[in-house]
C-alpha cells in the first residue's frame, strides 16, 4: 500500500470540517514550513499532535514552526468550528485516515480481493506515522514499516525497469454466435492494433538507445462482455490471434480474471465479447541493486535512536512519547 499524502489543506469553512482535495504542495508546503502556507494540512497537524519532531524534520535539514503550524489551525479549524487546538488537529488527522482507508478497502474490494490476504507496506513520508490509522478495521494479515520508509518510493523508481506503453482504440465485436472463421477475421483488428504499437513503442525505446535485443514486449486488451459498460484489462497470452485456439485462450484469460472480480455467476459468454482498446508495453531490465542484511541491533544501541522525547497526542489527550 502507497503512503498517506499529507499536504492536503484542511478547513473549518461553513462549520464542517473538510481535507483536500487542495493540496499545499512543497511550495509554500505546510504552514510549519513558514514559506508562506496560510492553510493548515495535515502535517501541520501532526506536529501539533506530536507526531513530528520538529527540530528533525527531513533528517534535520528542515526546522519546523510548531507556532505557526498551531496558529494555523485555531484560524481556520478549531476557531471556525468550535473545537480546542487538539480536537481540531485530530480531526483533520482523523477525517485524512478515513479517506485513505475509503481508498485502500476500495481499490482492493473492486477487484474482488479479500483485505487478510494483503500485507499492507507503510512507506513514503508519512506512512508510518499514518498507518495504524487507515488500516484500522480493514483486517490486513500484517502492517510492515522499516527505517527507509521516507525514500522506499524514490528507491523503487531508481529501481524500476524502464518501461513504454502505448494504448490504441480499436473497434471489435464478437457476437455470441460467431464462428470460428469470423473470429478470427474480426481478430485481424487486434493483431494490426499490436503490430502498429509494436512498431510505435520500439521505435520510441531505440530513441532512448536501447537496443531490440534489449526490449521484451507485454501485449494487453481490453475485454468486456457484449453490452456491458465495465471492461477488464488483460495481458494477452498470445502476441497474435492466428487460430482459434489463439483466441479461446485469450477468452480465458479474461474469465478467469472476471470470475475473480466479479463471481462466477456473474459471467455472461452468451453476450459475446467486445474489445476497444488494446496496448503493448515495451520494457527493459534495468540491474537491480543488491540489498545487504544487516543484523538487529539490541535494545542498548536502539535507545540511541530516541531524539527528543516529547508529548503526542495519544487516547483523547497528550501523553508523554518517549520517555527516558
Amino acid at each position: 500500500m502507497s503512503s498517506i499524502a499529507t499536504n492536503f489543506t484542511a478547513t473549518g469553512a461553513g462549520g464542517a470540517l473538510r481535507v483536500g482535495p487542495r493540496s499545499a504542495g512543497a511550495d509554500p508546503g505546510p504552514a510549519a514550513y513558514g514559506r508562506g502556507g496560510e492553510l493548515p494540512t495535515v502535517t501541520d497537524a501532526d506536529l501539533v499532535l506530536g507526531y513530528i519532531d520538529p527540530d528533525y524534520f527531513l533528517g534535520g535539514e528542515i526546522r519546523l514552526s510548531r507556532e505557526l503550524a498551531e496558529a494555523s489551525i485555531a484560524k481556520h479549524v478549531a476557531e471556525p468550528v468550535g473545537l480546542s487546538l487538539l480536537d481540531a488537529a485530530h480531526g483533520i488527522r482523523a477525517l485524512a485516515d478515513a479517506h485513505m482507508r475509503e481508498l485502500v478497502s476500495g481499490a482492493l474490494v473492486a477487484k474482488g480481493y479479500d483485505v487478510a490476504d494483503f500485507v499492507a507496506m507503510a512507506f513514503g513520508g508519512a506512512g508510518p506515522t499514518h498507518v495504524e490509522g487507515f488500516t484500522a478495521g480493514l483486517g490486513f494479515s500484517a502492517i510492515i514499516f522499516f527505517p527507509y520508509s521516507a525514500a522506499f518510493s524514490a528507491f523503487g523508481c531508481a529501481a524500476a525497469d524502464i518501461e513504454q506503453t502505448m494504448p490504441l482504440s480499436v473497434t471489435l465485436v464478437v457476437p455470441p454466435r460467431a464462428t470460428d472463421a469470423e473470429i478470427l477475421r474480426l481478430a485481424e483488428r487486434l493483431n494490426a492494433g499490436w503490430e502498429q504499437l509494436e512498431a510505435r513503442t520500439m521505435e520510441r525505446m531505440e530513441a532512448q538507445g536501447f537496443r531490440q535485443s534489449e526490449v521484451s514486449l507485454r501485449h494487453t486488451a481490453a475485454i468486456r462482455y457484449g453490452r456491458q459498460l465495465n471492461d477488464l484489462i488483460i495481458q494477452s497470452p498470445v502476441t497474435r490471434i492466428r487460430r482459434i485456439e489463439d483466441w479461446r485462450a485469450l477468452v480465458a484469460t479474461f474469465e478467469l480474471e472476471y470470475e475473480h472480480v466479479y463471481t462466477h455467476s456473474a459471467k455472461y459468454p452468451q453476450a459475446g465479447y467486445e474489445v476497444y482498446e488494446v496496448s503493448v508495453t515495451a520494457s527493459v531490465r534495468k540491474t537491480k541493486p543488491r540489498l545487504v542484511a544487516h543484523p538487529v541491533h539490541p535494545p542498548e544501541v536502539a535507545s540511541r535512536a530516541l531524539r527528543n522525547p516529547r508529548q503526542a497526542f495519544f487516547d483523547g489527550g497528550l501523553r508523554e512519547a518517549f520517555p527516558r
